[in-house]
This record gives structure tokens, sequence and C-alpha cells, in this order.
């Protein structure tokens, strides 16, 4: 097992250099080693979708003592996601209630100091195990579990359908889901929605937009209603986005393209501008012959009516 177990280890700059990394490594376990939680961050939010989940995290701080900092959320949600336990080494005086807040959230278990490298490596090898087993017995669960309805498989082919953009979000942006969405255009690099957060995927002008009526649907109730416009290789694409109140830290946003409803009203205000201006200067001209009037009527709708 220890051939094909993969371990993302967190080792902080002050501990030894890669002390962990080199006696996990030479135990024979696949070891991706970063520096720190935004690193474990980053190496978490691909997989599973360019690169394999990690089997178990182990994360080495002797300066920690158990807290988990508010920039570190992400870290929490990406564990859940993946169902990845975290074994956590931590100094002789740590503080077990806040470890005991996070294994309420995620699959925490912790190891204090003093311990050997052989109470670790033991440590390491009963959480793998485990792990295996819960995987092997999820995959059974899978096989053997019934094919699809005709309900199901007609309500997957709705969702299908839908050419609207379905996304189910947390009160603070976190995608949890991604239900269909066949028409819109997406934002370059919004490949992978479930656990990155609406910071990671808009543009900055978009962000607050987004969360703002998140935060009114949730306290109010209501269904929030807005339009948003963005540019992708120099072209301008609209859209119409809606938040609905699902639990109470739950939304739906359903996002829709309205592009080519926007051109077509562009289009139609463009030629009611021209009519106007068409009319206003046939109305001069039915007043008054002089062609110095009819000259200022025309000069002051063209200036009037920039595009004409």
């Amino acid at each position: 097992m220890a051939d094909s177990a993969r371990i993302l280890v967190i080792e902080s700059v002050a501990a030894e250099p890669k002390w962990l990394s080199r006696l996990l490594s030479d135990a024979g376990y696949q070891v991706n080693g970063v520096s720190d939680v935004p690193g474990a961050v980053t190496a978490l939010g691909r997989s599973p979708h360019s690169a394999p989940s990690p089997h178990l995290v182990v994360w080495h701080d002797p300066k920690r003592r158990g807290e988990l900092k508010a920039s570190e959320a992400d870290f929490k949600t990406h564990l859940q996601r993946l169902d990845v336990p975290l074994l956590w080494l931590l100094p002789a005086d740590h503080d077990h209630r806040a470890v005991e807040t996070w294994a309420r959230d995620c699959l925490v278990d912790y190891l204090a100091a003093p311990y050997t490298p052989a109470d670790l490596l033991a440590r390491v090898k009963l959480h793998l195990t485990y792990q295996h087993r819960h995987q092997t017995r999820t995959a059974a669960r899978a096989a053997t579990a019934p094919a699809p309805s005709g309900h199901d498989m007609a309500q997957a082919a709705i969702f299908n359908a839908i050419p609207d953009l379905l996304l189910r979000l947390r009160s603070d942006g976190t995608y949890l889901d991604r239900l269909s969405g066949s028409d819109v255009t997406r934002l370059p690099g919004t490949d992978g929605y479930e656990g990155r957060k609406v910071q990671d995927l808009l543009p900055a002008e978009l962000i607050d937009l987004r969360l703002g009526h998140i935060e009114q649907a949730l306290a109010t109730g209501e269904m929030q209603r807005y339009k948003q416009q963005f540019e992708i290789n120099g072209t301008l694409h609209h859209e119409e986005c809606r938040v609905i109140k699902l639990t109470e830290d739950e939304v739906l946003v359903i996002v829709r393209d309205i592009t080519e409803r926007e051109l077509a009203n562009q289009r139609i205000q463009q030629q009611l501008k021209q009519e106007r201006a068409i009319a206003h200067i046939t109305d001069q001209i039915h007043r008054s012959l002089e062609l110095e009037t009819i000259f200022k009527a025309v000069v002051q709708t063209v200036v009037g009516n920039p595009g004409l």
C-alpha cells in the first residue's frame, strides 16, 4: 500500500527542513511537499480535476496549537470536498478544544509532541489503512448500486438540456455544485467549480455584485435579480442572474446568457433614435423652408444623438 499511497505534507519553514518529507519518502510513500497552508490549498484545488487526490494530509507546524485562521477556511473546505483525512503534528501545549472543533467538520487526528519517527509512521499507516478500506467499500457500493431509473435519467436529461447555468453556492461564495449551463459562455479558467470560490473565478468587478446579491437573498428570502457583463477576447457578453435562497447557508444562482437579447434591444433603440431624429428634421423642414434653419436643425439633431 505504501508504494501507491499519496501524502500531501505541509512543513513549516520554521521546522527542520524537509525532515518529515524525507521520513515518509524513505518509508515508500509518494510525497508532495508544500511549505504552508496556501500551498496546500493550491495543491488540493487541483484535485481531482488535473491531479490525483492525496490519501492523507500531514501538517507539521511546531508553533501551531490547533487554531485555524479565517484566511485558511479554504483548506478545511478542500478537505471536506475531497474527504481526505488530516494528521496534525502539534506541540505539547496544543489546544485540544480547537482540534476537537476541527474534528466536527473534517477527518482530523493529531499527534502531540514528544513522539518518535516510529510513532508517526505507525499513525500514518493506521490512517492510510482506514482510508484504503473506506475507499474500497465506497467503490463496492457504487459497483452494486442499482442502475439509474427512468425518472433519474429523465431528470439528468432535463438538466443537461437547460441552457442556463445553475450553480449551488454557500453564503461565503464557495461553489458546491454546477448543474447545467450548456449555452452560457464560460470565463477563462472556470473549469471545475466545486470547492472554489467566487473570488477565484469571477473578474474583480463582478465579485461584490455576486456576493452582495447572495447576502441579500439569504437575508430577505426573496429572489434577487441583476445583470452583469464582461469581455472575452474583445467580445462583450451580457448575462442575467437570479439568486434564490435554498437553506440558511445555501443559494441557487441561475445565470442566463442574454447577449443576443441585449444586442437586439440596442439595435431597436438605435433604430428608434434614428426615426426620432428624422422626424425632428422633417418637422423643422415643414416649419421653415429657410436653409439656415434646416441646417441648424440637422446639426443640433446629430450633435444631440451621437452614433446616428
